[in-house]
């Protein structure tokens, strides 16, 4: 006989048969899974979505990542997406021709800006120290630019993307990276998740 605290999850193989789990199993297998399966598994029936819902859930969620100001299932999944999110947009040499081997990190960012559709994205450009000031402006906003239309590629809304050029006025915290273009780690927080490239 079930309890009033049984849950019920169907297995994706047979959904007429339920695998009966109690509530507090429900909850101690959210605690363990990234967020994006969390909802993944709210999504199975009310029941274990009534689970789920359980006020202090998305607290202890919160609590077991050390994570500030989070108040959604949404903004759960994008804090993890953004810590894990280590990528670097790289430049040839005083180019705004973006290397070769950032194809991958634009990838996983414009997955995770599909992923979190109603994020607004500021792209930052940067251009090396030491360039002359008319060429670092240039050369700045034409790299937020080419990381802009590499998103746009990747099936980013352009609406989303807001080109923002540093000339060579805020050096990037990061030293270059090997041969020659040096770049930015992309990733934010709050409203957007900025990306920008040095050189």
């Amino acid at each position: 006989e079930a309890s009033a605290s049984v849950r019920s999850i169907r297995t994706r193989t047979s959904p007429l048969v339920p695998v009966v789990l109690p509530e507090c199993v429900v909850v101690l297998v959210a605690l363990f899974l990234p967020s994006s399966s969390v909802a993944q598994l709210s999504r199975v029936d009310q029941q274990t979505r009534g689970a789920l819902n359980a006020p202090q859930l998305l607290e202890w969620l919160v609590g077991t990542r050390a994570l500030v100001g989070v108040s959604t299932l949404a903004q759960l999944d994008l804090a993890e997406c953004l810590s894990g999110l280590s990528c670097s947009i790289d430049f040839e040499f005083a180019s705004t021709d973006l290397v070769p081997s950032c194809e991958e990190g634009l990838e996983r960012l414009a997955a995770l800006l599909t992923r979190h559709a109603s994020l607004e994205v500021l792209v930052e450009g940067h251009a090396q120290p030491g360039a002359p000031p008319a060429i670092a402006r240039v050369l700045s906003r034409g790299r937020a630019l080419a990381v802009c239309r590499a998103l746009v590629g990747h099936g980013v809304e352009p609406t989303r993307l807001r080109p923002r050029a540093f000339s060579n006025h805020c050096p990037l915290a990061r030293a270059p990276a090997g041969g020659g273009g040096g770049g930015a780690p992309a990733g934010g927080g709050g409203g957007g998740a900025p990306a920008g490239g040095g050189g």
